[in-house]
């Protein structure tokens, strides 16, 4: 859930991007667009956390990631 910095070693675990998901949420939104943030937001957060951002910044920067991917 977008916002929970709560995780788990499987949340940290960054699967190879599903291309046909990012571009049915761009296309579609709704339901594929909260599906995309579901399984991308934790490990994305991650990343940018084990890169030093504080928690505040590191939300920030997964919602501009979001946002120029869309």
């Amino acid at each position: 859930m977008p916002g929970d910095t709560s995780g788990s070693e499987g949340a940290r675990a960054f699967h190879t991007t599903d291309w046909t998901q990012v571009l049915e949420a761009r296309e579609f939104g709704g339901a594929p667009l909260q599906a995309l943030f579901r399984d991308y937001w934790k490990p994305v957060y991650h990343y940018f956390r084990r890169r030093g951002l504080p928690v505040e910044d590191a939300k920030d920067a997964v919602q501009g990631v979001f946002i120029a991917i869309l």
